[in-house]
């Protein structure tokens, strides 16, 4: 499936170094499945906000159908595991924008169809104050721009990993099944391999 554009409103998670165990808490990342994942994300913190008075942005019903989470520097430090993704992926959110990723982090992003990207420091201020105030953005990966109201904002993602998205190819799983036959025919060109290995 191309990923050529990310259209909806924009939501904030502040501060640095936000790392995956704080976006999904490690008791969660011992589950072997994904379902439900997403009913987790940032639980502690939000717990946390909940016992001081205050609402998470994750809790606020303003924020229920954002699809672009607008972060600032080093966001998704810390485990490898894709568990922290998924859960974000599986709450809507489709895009990511920060000032830095980790790099496996970031790497995960690619493999769930989430566009992570990176923008400068001050564009984010921007962009989180438009999100704060409801606008909505469009994120077009095809102009590498990040537009909402009036304003534009200049986007950076790895120029391969961005064919990725527009054309399609980001989705490993699926490129392997529209390759099937063409498995199929060389798997039965080797000697003996489909039967020996009971594949054709």
């Amino acid at each position: 499936m191309k990923i050529e554009t990310v259209k909806g409103k924009g939501m904030v998670v502040a501060g640095n170094d936000v790392d995956t165990d704080r976006i999904l808490p490690a008791r969660f990342m011992k589950s072997i499945v994904f379902s439900g994942l997403e009913e987790h994300a940032f639980e502690d913190e939000r717990k946390a906000f909940s016992r001081r008075g205050d609402l998470h942005p994750f809790d606020d019903p303003k924020n229920s159908d954002a699809v672009f989470l607008i972060a600032e520097s080093n966001f998704g430090c810390g485990s490898s595991r894709e568990h922290a993704v998924q859960s974000l992926a599986r709450r809507g959110i489709k895009a990511i924008a920060a000032e830095s990723f980790g790099e496996i982090f970031l790497g995960n992003c690619r493999t769930v169809g989430v566009t992570a990207f990176t923008m400068s420091a001050a564009d984010l201020a921007e962009a989180r104050k438009l999100a704060k105030a409801g606008e909505s953005f469009t994120i077009d990966l095809i102009q590498s721009r990040v537009s909402a109201g009036s304003q534009t904002f200049a986007m950076q993602m790895d120029e391969g990993v961005r064919k990725q998205f527009t054309t399609g190819k980001w989705d490993t799983l699926a490129e392997l099944l529209n390759a099937k036959d063409a498995a199929r025919e060389k798997g039965m060109s080797l000697p003996n391999f489909g039967t020996e290995h009971g594949l054709f």
